[in-house]
């Protein structure tokens, strides 16, 4: 996930339904479809630091053959109102 030219790569691998949390004070957690926790992921890279203003939010992973992969992504800011 690069948000403003900043990346932060979650190694984890997401079956349909599976989803991921992230929040830089309790790390990342992989979940079922169900909501049971499946792992703790140590993301790699920096938490994105934004100022104010406008950002890209950009997302690749690398998919199995024949896979087309799709997701939705929330992003919520921690800390001082932007």
């Amino acid at each position: 996930l690069t948000i403003g030219g900043q990346t932060l790569t979650f190694p984890v691998g997401l079956e349909t339904g599976q989803y991921l949390e992230y929040d830089p004070s309790s790390g990342g957690k992989q979940y079922s479809a169900e909501g049971d926790l499946l792992a703790e992921i140590q993301p790699q890279g920096e938490v994105p630091q934004l100022p104010a203003g406008a950002y890209s939010v950009d997302f690749a992973c690398d998919p199995p053959d024949g896979c087309q992969p799709r997701l939705r992504v929330t992003l919520m800011t921690h800390g001082e109102p932007l």
